[in-house]
């Protein structure tokens, strides 16, 4: 998972702008980040590490131009180094710089083509797949006369030989600013606008509306499967569906789990959708007549579902795990060790409230169960009398190959177990999972991605395909904890 911004026809220098949109998004990804902007030239400066400390002043003032893309990176396929940071660049036809967020699913394919094509394939990054294969097609074009038809036609070629799921925003030397899906709009991006002075307009997009409109920016669309945004160097906006739209299979893990809560994705708003999930459960678990003396979150992501749980089912609900902000996602590290080394500085519990009393515990989703383990063994040190652990979502039992750092099946709790042993394995009284049915039925009018929860994948992956993907995220992991 990552995070992607681009802004153009800007009337100041752009690369401030992109580094607080960042700093906004930097919950999608810590493993490095990038900007790269146009001023009759690429500048572009990326490395591995957070927002704050790749960039400073005398480094952003260096990125001149009024138009620019940045990237935050979790590295959920590929290596994860200074060389693998994004943006990527290739000089010709005209000079391209890329943002991606997403996986690539047909790799191998599309590296023997390119190679075939005389392209060296240095990297194990996937936007690197998706920029020679663009630049592949445009350089077929009389640059000299190129046009935004012509554009799309080169696109339209790319998606073609694209599968998976992938978000972009391309900045085209002396062009303009391209932003495209692929064809089931698995990943987000919205387009929004902003008005300056002088009533010039300068148009933004992103992987989440709050990364555009805490800097002011009104929010245009999100964009629809398939379909690709050019805007000019004069600001005239060109738009396209390139292929039949399909159903659009949006992530539903970024409405439990990935996306801020301020964010709005096809106009749901996270945090109301996240209330619902709350209410659902509470549906299904009424029925049982749970007695408890408080409902409690894993922070932060999981408070607006046992809120609205609270309610439901009227049992108080009260703050004993506290979370130390300092401390980034334990779900975006690079692996299972360091994971349950940050889950030491991450949380603490309040004791005091914890002794001889019956808890209820609500956490957006149980992936690898670590987190849960963790908050598990210190209540009962706290003398905890029950615990019962509640997860917002539905059992994660498949992998995810679009983007999302659920790809090992192996590490996947859930994955060929059932709800008993889980419960076992993290050592609570009782174990309760919002049903994928109750889901699905809630989210009838609409069309999501559900693979991870129920093993059908929206995009035509072979069972091969998957098992290729899982193999060398591991060999990745393996080689990172060497």
């Amino acid at each position: 998972m990552c995070g992607i911004v681009g802004f153009c026809n800007e009337t100041k220098f752009v690369s401030k702008k992109i580094f607080k949109s960042l700093k906004i998004l930097q919950h999608r990804g810590s493993d490095s980040c990038g900007i790269s902007t146009f001023d009759n030239r690429f500048y572009i400066h990326k490395k591995s590490g957070k927002v704050r400390d790749v960039f400073n002043e005398q480094i952003l003032n260096k990125l001149k131009g009024k138009s620019g893309i940045g990237h935050v990176r979790y590295a959920t396929q590929g290596e994860n180094n200074d060389e693998e940071a994004q943006p990527f660049f290739i000089s010709y036809p005209f000079g391209i710089s890329m943002v991606h967020n997403g996986n690539i699913t047909n790799r191998k394919e599309i590296q023997k083509k390119l190679e075939n094509q005389f392209f060296s394939i240095k990297r194990t990054n996937d936007v690197e797949l998706i920029l020679f294969t663009l630049a592949n097609e445009l350089k077929k074009i009389n640059l000299s006369d190129i046009n935004e038809n012509d554009i799309f036609n080169a696109l339209e070629v790319t998606q073609n030989t694209l599968k998976g799921a992938y978000s972009v925003i391309s900045l085209i030397g002396n062009k303009g600013m391209l932003a495209f899906k692929d064809e089931y709009g698995i990943r987000p991006l919205v387009f929004a606008k902003k008005v300056n002075e002088n009533n010039n307009i300068s148009y933004g997009f992103a992987s989440e509306t709050i990364a555009l409109t805490r800097l002011g920016y009104e929010i245009i669309k999100e964009l629809k499967p398939s379909e690709a945004i050019f805007i000019d160097n004069h600001g005239n906006i060109h738009s396209k569906i390139l292929k039949k739209e399909k159903k659009e299979k949006i992530c539903i893990f970024e409405f439990i789990y990935f996306a801020k809560p301020e964010s709005v994705i096809n106009n749901l708003s996270i945090a109301k959708e996240r209330e619902k999930y709350g209410e659902l459960i509470a549906n299904s678990l009424k029925k049982y007549n749970i007695k408890a003396d408080f409902i409690t979150e894993i922070p932060e992501t999981a408070y607006f579902s046992a809120i609205s749980l609270s309610k439901s089912l009227n049992i108080p609900y009260k703050k004993v795990i506290i979370k130390n902000n300092n401390i980034g996602r334990s779900f975006i590290q690079p692996n299972q060790k360091s994971r349950e080394s940050i889950l030491q500085e991450k949380f603490t519990i309040i004791e005091e409230f914890i002794k001889d009393k019956i808890i209820v515990v609500v956490d957006d989703s149980i992936v690898r169960g670590t987190t849960a383990k963790h908050i598990i063994k210190l209540m009962k040190i706290a003398k905890a009398k029950k615990i019962y652990m509640i997860s917002s979502s539905p059992m994660i039992k498949y992998p995810c190959v679009y983007g999302i750092d659920m790809s090992i099946s192996s590490e996947l709790i859930a994955n060929n177990r059932t709800k008993n042993e889980i419960k076992d394995i993290l050592g609570v009284d009782e174990l309760f999972y919002l049903e994928l049915s109750d889901l699905k039925e809630f989210y009838k009018e609409y069309n999501f991605c559900d693979a991870c929860f129920s093993g059908k994948y929206p995009t035509n992956i072979t069972i091969k395909e998957i098992k290729e993907i899982e193999r060398k995220r591991l060999i990745n992991k393996n080689n990172k904890n060497l």
